[in-house]
């Protein structure tokens, strides 16, 4: 993977609305460093790159059916599927299907599989946002987590000044914080911002230049078969997570 598309945090601090102190990590005490962020493609141009030569990959595409073949087909799984991009189709006769494909699995729907899940009712605003402080474009590796009123709102260095964001609000709050992206920065700015400091802010953008994603935050519990330092300043919001 590309190294200088890699975000990397050693260091966490985390604090509460209401509570003048706060908790710090940091890789001396754990040993070792405190976690990655890294893009959805990444990981999967790092994944087929490094897949062996006999794999075929067949992207682009919608399953459709499973079937199983029983004695006559040699114990294998059809596996029927059609393309995104034409009227092609196709299918693959396999020993093993893996349902991997999210939250609302297709290949969990057509093999019965069901779950237990529990509603949060909470939604989170993510997006990636710029930090204007240079201080905080290279070298920055701390993750900052707040708990709000609203929910707990986290930062997550990736490179060059570029922080994800995940705030954890109610439905209604979060769907309020998406049709208003000029007023973000500001309340993402006030909420992150006010606790225990060591230092003054530092200067801010205000602009916004992009929308903010939403993902529901149900959480699939079971499937059974049939320094004090201070965060920097976010501004311009760089892409969307939806």
């Amino acid at each position: 993977m590309h190294s200088h598309r890699q975000g990397f945090y050693d260091k966490m601090q985390v604090w509460d609305r209401r509570n003048p102190s706060f908790l710090k990590w940091n890789e001396e005490e754990e040993g070792r460093g405190l976690g990655y962020v890294l893009e959805d493609r990444m990981i999967n141009e790092g994944l087929e790159r490094n897949m062996p030569t006999n794999v075929d990959i067949v992207g682009m595409t919608n399953v459709t059916q499973i079937e199983e073949l029983g004695g006559e087909g040699g114990g294998k799984t059809r596996v029927s599927y059609k393309s995104t991009q034409t009227t092609s189709s196709g299918s693959l006769d396999v020993d093993l299907v893996i349902g991997a494909d999210g939250g609302n699995s297709t290949v969990r729907r057509l093999l019965n599989i069901r779950t237990t899940t529990h509603a949060y009712g909470q939604l989170a605003c993510c997006a990636t946002v710029r930090t204007s402080d240079p201080s905080y474009r290279h070298g920055h590796t701390t993750a900052y987590q707040r708990f709000l009123d609203e929910g707990p709102v986290a930062m997550l260095p990736l490179w060059d000044g570029l922080y994800n964001i995940v705030w954890t609000m109610e439905p209604e709050t979060a769907r309020s914080t998406k049709s208003d992206p000029s007023g973000f920065i500001g309340r993402l700015q006030d909420g992150i911002m006010r606790g225990p400091e060591s230092a003054g802010p530092p200067s801010v953008l205000t602009t916004i230049t992009d929308g903010l994603g939403l993902v529901n935050m149900n959480d699939t519990s079971r499937a059974t078969s049939s320094s004090s330092a201070t965060p920097p300043t976010a501004s311009t919001p760089w892409q969307a997570r939806a």
